[in-house]
């Protein structure tokens, strides 16, 4: 049975990023959700289910920080989260949230390195699902 599309949360108040994202991804086979702010992100995540989520570090309203310590600390999210940012990946609030991210893509990006850490990611969380799956059967079996 072929894999269903791979449905990716964009988050970035950029519209120019967001094209550039999409152009790099168009010849995968990913669905792909914009929105241009953590509130909305967080909105979005409450009508549908992503298996990977981008998001830039620096947005008006709510920043990519602030949403991925919302998401991982305070309401337990267990997706993987990609990080997009400009700055210095040695910046001290990156490296407060870089245990609760699978990664950080530097910008500006090639759209060989987004897919190689996209794939990374998703690879990742294929086999965390393999694990939970047979672990699940073994409890259930005994």
């Amino acid at each position: 049975m072929p894999e269903l599309p791979k449905h990716i949360l964009l988050v970035d108040d950029d519209p120019e990023i967001i094209k550039i994202v999409k152009f790099y991804l168009s010849d995968e086979s990913f669905m792909i959700t914009a929105v241009q702010n953590g509130h909305s992100a967080l909105a979005a995540l409450k009508k549908d289910k992503f298996d990977l989520m981008i998001v830039d570090r620096l947005m008006p309203r709510m920043d990519g920080i602030t949403l991925v310590t919302k998401l991982k600390i305070e309401l337990n999210y267990d997706g993987l989260i990609i990080m997009m940012s400009a700055h210095d990946h040695e910046d001290k609030k990156l490296l407060d949230i870089y245990d609760h991210i699978f990664d950080i893509v530097p910008k500006p990006f090639t759209a060989n390195r987004l897919k190689l850490t996209i794939r990374n990611a998703l690879n990742l969380k294929k086999m965390q699902d393999k694990y939970f799956a047979l672990i699940n059967t073994v409890i259930n079996d005994e």
